[in-house]
């Protein structure tokens, strides 16, 4: 292991051990310490920032597209989080979705960037699209009350979550790299149906809970899988 490959072990370290200290703070205070939801808040909203700040030591150590591409997934979530997690006011949330959207478009273009194979890709694509089209037009003529630009754009969003998850397990699985990416994307699917039955459900603490317990593991596992390097994925084939 060489000197640089070691100061990044121990940067890691510091990451995951910072990271966990957060996650069980804002867990306990969610808890029990409900009055302390804007503390709560701003705790989950540092470990974003911070996913973000450490990947940036990361990239400027040994510099890779990949890192780079995740950086702007990183700066998309930070900006979505901020309208859904301070802002309740319906144009915010159009505005945390719209960015959300743009960070799943992201590690869309990133994994097809890491494992370009025209064939898939056009694929991937095309069932996106043609998927989105059709639940759309479903909605419009047999739940027209459903029907508006929020709805829409939240439906374009999970189904590219959804399939951000599938193309890991789809292509190449046997690919360390991708068994993360997959995992992050699944638990990402977890927090995101708890934040739907939240917005449905009358009583929803413990749902509201979940969402929080899922998310910031998702995107530990997005950031692991940007500071895992080229020749670990060649030596993992």
């Amino acid at each position: 292991m060489t000197k640089k490959e070691l100061i990044q072990k121990y940067i890691l370290y510091i990451y995951f051990f910072i990271q966990f200290i957060l996650y069980i703070s804002f867990l306990i205070i969610d808890l029990f310490f409900v009055s302390l939801n804007d503390v709560s808040s701003s705790i989950k909203y540092s470990t974003i920032i911070l996913n973000l700040l450490f990947l940036i030591i990361f990239t400027i150590l040994d510099f890779k597209i990949d890192k780079l591409l995740v950086i702007f997934a990183f700066i998309f979530t930070i900006i979505s989080d901020y309208f859904l997690l301070f802002k309740s006011d319906n144009e915010s949330f159009i505005i945390g979705l719209i960015t959300f959207n743009i960070v799943q478009l992201i590690y869309f273009f990133r994994f097809h960037f890491l494992n370009f194979n025209l064939k898939k890709f056009l694929i991937s694509l095309s069932l996106r699209i043609i998927l989105s089209i059709f639940i759309i037009i479903i909605i419009y003529f047999f739940l027209p009350s459903y029907f508006n630009f929020l709805n829409i754009i939240a439906l374009i969003y999970f189904i590219n979550l959804i399939f951000n998850f599938l193309d890991p397990l789809i292509n190449d699985y046997k690919i360390r790299k991708n068994q993360i990416l997959a995992f992050g994307f699944f638990l990402f699917i977890l927090c995101d149906i708890n934040v739907g039955i939240v917005n449905i459900s009358s009583s929803n603490f413990i749902f509201s809970f979940l969402m929080r317990f899922f998310y910031l593991p998702s995107q530990i596992f997005l950031f692991y899988s940007a500071y895992m390097d080229d020749k670990y994925i060649k030596n993992n084939q």
